[in-house]
């Protein structure tokens, strides 16, 4: 052993049971762990495997060896022979994959065992060079080295690199690089031996298509001159990328896209069986522009022409949807009788319950003919479900089981319409449902009449089918299940034994059988899940449950649990991996396991969850060393992958809005600021109406504690209708905490001052009065608020609810100038309908009560109405203005009107939006497209017994969207219902990101 170095020696005894002395053990090297826990752990994983010294000394040599182990010197022990396969791979997995040590040397010194360490190098950061116009999140999502990843040694860090060189080569070359190369090297081990990995592209030049040959394939050469079905001219502006002047670069992704849209303009044209062979070469002698020669040999076989006939309610496109010629690009009989098959079933999923399909074929020297002649038959809409022999479920539960439903009032809605493996999916169901409530000889059988009075007459059904019936001619059916529930079995006598740890009677008050139970197999395997997991919450992970199961009697089940507890588990210390960038002492503030504290189950999956929400990692992992091995104390692992290893990103980003016209903004977000979890957010719009700038500090989970923090500064100038040129600044600090799932509280503190401009209005005069007046009004606000989201996505969402409340106290004892309470209740939900339609609709409700002798509230805290957000159709804030006016001096005869604005103490807003999909993938990067009809409703007033419905305003129009990433982008129309004086004729435009409410 090297002088200096560090030797902690442990007895080995101290962790077993009645075992014989083992030697004892020094760990030194390059330790992230304090030598005491490692011996403690090794010695607990050699303890009972290995029996004597060199048994032990083999296991350690050859357990996660480094890339080039020293040889032994003076005072060490000569071994030979393998170590035990089982107890080696575990002591690997313990040193390697959970710890992140390899052996670099095992000497024995008489009864002393010295085991010198290496940390395995892990990469810290990745940086990506050289990769533009390529996006470096593409790149990093095919690299297989992650942050916080081990790297393997010698030649398999070698073969390592090779591979992930020879991938973003391939990645390259798809990409249209076909000379690129891939760079990987990494930086010198710091103290940690954490290194940086640098990835360098030299992407190398782009070549574009020069030429596009089009040859036949199967026709011998020498024969007349083929001529492609699909136009030579046109598949070679296809390959080409021709747009308008300019050409796109070539790369293979492209080439079979265009394969598969050249694929498609053969079909159409009638050749379904056609096969194409593509290939390239690059002929670098060539300018780039030109280098690339694409060879496609094309093999149409005969044209196939498909005729329908029959068909009188289905259209032609509907029925080529179901064909299967095109996917297959095979015609034969066997492709044929498919297609007839998926016929059959469209025309039953429709209602044509008798409808038949037959095929046939004439073959022509040029084409085959395929005719399908389709029998339509009545359509036969589902008048009513009923079931018979039904007693334990009422006829409303099962109905709700089903998917069978009676055709809808004025066919809206889905349903109505029945097929024969509906039906049987359908008695499937019905039987399931059964079973799981202990009805396990239950059968279902489903039946289908045109009259109710046909149902279980199979004779009288074939003669009423025969002769046609009036419900038939009318296209009616009649669906009945049939249920023969049997007898049930029930759960008996319920025992439990073995338990000591956790009383018997609490364990079995909390399973999921008791007597007299519906008996099911599942809760039987429910029920020994929840008392393995009981038991791991109590410190005996190694808990296991048996079940012994007696044959029914009197159609009752006794079942008799058996436990195992196993010994008390208790929690040894905590190890962290992974964190480059973020402090310890952040993650082991919210660490929830406790060293020396029994074993509980929860605490890791707590531990999992607070590292999560504070968004700083990519992946979360909790692993637990040594339960395969059984010990009595069980180290943890923390293993995270950083997602933020930068001091930031900046953002440049330009737009338009109808309150802002163009503008411009700059951001900075510094994402784990200063490796404490926390996250820095800056941002600064400049624009000719608004110039505006926002600082956000937010700590999501604030110290290691339930709560999370934000710290916020503003400033806003901006010109307004209402208050003219106004400038507002000032900041709040917020406390939020999450009460459970989409339910989440807040405590914040506000201190605004608004600097705004009281209008003046006078009668003109030939003297130079000032019309405006400087006003500064200053609000500190203490605001408490409720909010439940259920949407099943908050940016774009297409089904659940929000709401939120609100209730702010604004005082002078809060450093403000004026004394009221505001409350604020917002709440909208969204309801899928049918094809894709979605209804929206959403309230808010605004009431304000100034305090003191005052009557309003201070006319910067006022609700107003009009504009993108609130009623759209009507100019910013002016959905409620007043009028002022007088004479225009020096025009006796003229009067000037002016609008201005007018607020209130009470506000009510209502949203109401039927949104419907346009395009599922349009040409905008294939986003989807989608519709909206809304209707806006909107009302001001100072107190209650003012409201009436003529105060009302309303706006309605249309809306398209595009369905983004991170929300809607929306172009909406609207115009005022019920116009007045100010109001625009001809509506107006909105442009908004998001949702209005």
């Amino acid at each position: 052993m090297a002088a200096g170095a560090a030797a902690v020696v442990l007895g080995l005894s101290a962790i077993t049971v009645a075992a014989p002395r083992l030697d004892a053990l020094n760990f030194v090297g390059q330790l992230a762990d304090p030598p005491e826990v490692l011996a403690d752990l090794v010695g607990g994983l050699l303890n009972g495997v290995a029996d004597d010294t060199p048994a032990r000394l083999r296991l350690l040599r050859q357990a996660a060896p480094c890339a080039a182990v020293a040889e032994d010197t003076a005072g060490a022990t000569s071994l030979s022979g393998r170590a035990d396969g089982p107890a080696l791979a575990r002591l690997s997995s313990v040193l390697d994959d959970h710890l992140g040590y390899c052996v670099a040397q095992v000497r024995s010194y008489g009864e002393r065992i010295v085991v010198e360490l290496r940390r395995r190098r892990t990469v810290r950061k990745i940086r990506v060079r050289g990769n533009w116009p390529l996006f470096e999140q593409e790149l990093q999502r095919r690299l297989g080295f992650r942050p916080g990843q081990a790297l393997p040694e010698g030649p398999a860090l070698a073969a390592a690199i090779a591979r992930q060189q020879a991938r973003l080569a391939g990645f390259l070359a798809r990409r249209g690089y076909f000379d690129g190369r891939v760079d990987i090297a990494f930086s010198a081990p710091d103290r940690q031996a954490r290194v940086d990995l640098e990835l360098r592209l030299h992407k190398g030049r782009t070549y574009r298509v020069g030429t596009v040959e089009v040859l036949p394939l199967g026709i011998a050469p020498g024969g007349p001159r083929w001529r492609p079905a699909v136009p030579r001219d046109e598949i070679v502006r296809l390959f080409r990328g021709q747009v308008l002047l300019w050409r796109r670069a070539f790369n293979t992704e492209r080439l079979q896209r265009n394969v598969q849209e050249l694929t498609l303009r053969y079909q159409r044209r009638g050749y379904t069986g056609v096969r194409i062979q593509a290939s390239y070469t690059i002929d670098r002698r060539q300018p780039p522009n030109r280098a690339i020669k694409i060879t496609l040999h094309v093999q149409e076989r005969k044209r196939i022409q498909v005729e329908y006939r029959g068909n009188e309610h289905l259209r032609r496109s509907e029925l080529d949807r179901v064909l299967t010629l095109r996917g297959s690009g095979a015609y034969d009989d066997f492709e044929l009788a498919t297609s007839a098959e998926r016929l059959h079933h469209l025309y039953q999923s429709q209602g044509y319950l008798q409808a038949r399909v037959r095929f046939s074929r004439a073959l022509h020297p040029s084409h085959d003919a395929i005719v399908f002649t389709i029998d339509e038959g009545p359509s036969c809409r589902v008048r009513a479900v009923d079931f018979v022999g039904n007693r334990v479920f009422s006829s409303a539960q099962l109905a709700a089981l089903i998917r069978t439903r009676p055709y809808p009032w004025l066919g809206l809605g889905a349903g109505g319409f029945v097929t024969a493996a509906q039906l049987t999916q359908d008695a499937e169901r019905l039987v399931k449902h059964y079973r799981s409530a202990g009805y396990l000889q239950a059968r279902v059988t489903a039946e289908v009449a045109p009259d109710p009075a046909l149902l279980g007459q199979g004779g009288a059904l074939a003669a009423a089918l025969a002769g046609g019936v009036p419900a038939l001619r009318h296209g009616h059916s009649h669906v009945r299940f049939t249920i023969d529930e049997g007898s049930p079995q029930r759960f008996g006598a319920i025992t439990l034994s073995g338990a000591h740890a956790l009383p018997a009677t609490a364990l079995l008050a909390a399973l999921p059988v008791a007597r007299q139970q519906p008996f099911a197999g599942n809760r039987i395997t429910a029920a020994k899940e929840l008392l393995v997991r009981r038991y791991a919450e109590v410190g005996h992970p190694y808990a296991t449950v048996s079940h012994e199961q007696a044959d029914p009697a009197q159609g009752s089940v006794a079942v008799a649990f058996s436990i195992d507890e196993g010994p008390l588990v208790r929690f040894g210390p905590v190890m962290l991996r992974g964190n480059s960038h973020t402090r310890s002492a952040v993650l082991r503030s919210l660490i929830a396991v406790r060293p020396g504290a029994p074993f509980d189950i929860r605490t890791l999956e707590l531990t999992e969850q607070n590292l999560r929400q504070i968004g700083a990692f990519n992946a979360v992992r909790t692993r637990v060393v040594g339960l395969p091995a059984r010990l009595s104390v069980v180290p943890v692992v923390v293993q995270v992958e950083e997602r933020h290893d930068d001091y930031g990103a900046f953002e440049l980003g330009v737009g338009g809005s109808t309150d802002n016209a163009y503008f411009g903004t700059i951001g900075y977000d510094w994402q784990n600021l200063l490796g404490l979890g926390a996250n820095l957010n800056a941002i600064g719009e400049l624009g000719p109406r608004i110039q505006s700038g926002t600082l956000n500090i937010t700590y999501p989970r604030a110290w290691g504690s339930l709560f999370g923090a934000e710290l916020a500064l503003f400033m806003r100038n901006e010109r307004t209708r209402r208050l003219g040129d106004i400038t507002t600044f000032g900041g709040t600090a917020t406390i939020q905490r999450p009460l459970r799932p989409g339910l989440t509280s807040y405590l914040r503190y506000e201190l605004r001052q608004v600097l705004s401009e009281e209008r003046l209005y006078r009668p003109p005069t030939p003297f130079d009065e000032a019309d405006q007046a400087r006003v500064t009004t200053r609000t500190g606000a203490l605001s408490a608020a409720l909010l439940y989201d259920r949407r099943d996505n908050p940016l774009a969402p297409s089904r659940g609810h929000f709401s939120a409340l609100t209730a702010s106290w604004a005082s002078r004892a809060l450093a403000g100038t004026d004394n009221f309470v505001k409350v604020r209740l917002n709440a909208h939900g969204f309801v899928p309908l049918f094809a894709g339609f979605t209804l929206a609709a959403g309230a808010r409700y605004d009431h304000g009560i100034p305090l003191g002798k005052a009557k309003v509230l201070p006319r910067v805290e006022r609700f107003f109405a009009g504009g993108d957000t609130t009623i759209r159709g009507y100019e910013e804030d002016l959905a409620f203005a007043e009028s002022i006016g007088g004479p225009l001096y020096p025009l006796p005869d003229v009067n000037l009107v002016a609008l201005t604005p007018q607020g209130g103490n009470v506000r009510l807003l209502t949203n109401v939006e039927l949104q419907f999909p346009i395009w599922r993938e349009s040409p905008l990067l294939g986003l989807p497209l989608m519709g909206a009809l809304f209707l806006d409703s909107g009302v001001i007033r100072n107190a209650f017994e003012a409201w009436r419905w003529g105060a009302v305003r309303q706006g309605a129009g249309g809306a398209v969207r595009i369905v983004t990433l991170v929300g809607f982008l929306s172009l909406e129309y609207a115009f005022a219902l019920r116009p007045r004086l100010g109001d625009s004729r001809d509506g107006r435009f909105h442009f908004n990101f998001g949702y209005v409410f």
